[in-house]
């Protein structure tokens, strides 16, 4: 158990570094990983709201090291996965994930514009504050839509019985 208001318990996945993975079990592997990630977006979306409301910096830079670790811990894993797909000929799922990648970085960075945005500006947002939040939840919510529509493909790739 964590010392401070932001915990959240997280199971760290463990890559199969077995020879005979199929297409579809290092998808299911990207799946948990992925799904990792989104417990670490949403423990992020959490403090940063916390931090706002009550300004507990300890707390504070204590999350933020631990989701930052998780974040490189999964992105590195994730990496190799798509690497040992294309190794294996899944070209195209590895072109997926590589994508996908891209743009998780890209959500990573809009999410922290954002709060240091809500942060700045506090209750005292001008227009053109305004304005940039409204860019920045904009921009957010595209990459979010294309990010799903790439994880609904290789949920299909990693489920093929199902399609």
């Amino acid at each position: 158990m964590r010392d401070h208001p932001f915990e959240e318990e997280e199971e760290v996945v463990e890559v199969d570094l077995t020879v005979n993975r199929t297409e579809a079990s290092m998808l299911k592997e990207f799946m948990k990983l992925q799904e990792q990630r989104c417990v670490a977006y949403n423990t992020l979306e959490r403090c940063m709201r916390e931090f706002r409301a009550k300004k507990q910096l300890c707390a504070f830079q204590g999350t933020m090291r631990e989701i930052t670790d998780t974040f490189q811990t999964v992105s590195l894993a994730i990496i190799q996965l798509a690497k040992d797909l294309g190794e294996a000929g899944h070209n195209q799922s590895a072109m997926f994930i590589d994508q996908l990648q891209d743009y998780e970085q890209a959500k990573l960075r809009l999410t922290a514009e954002m709060h240091i945005k809500l942060q700045a500006v506090s209750n005292n947002a001008n227009e053109e504050d305004q304005a940039e939040l409204r860019r920045l939840r904009s921009d957010q919510v595209r990459f979010i839509g294309r990010i799903n529509d790439i994880l609904d493909a290789l949920r299909y790739r990693a489920h093929p019985e199902e399609a």
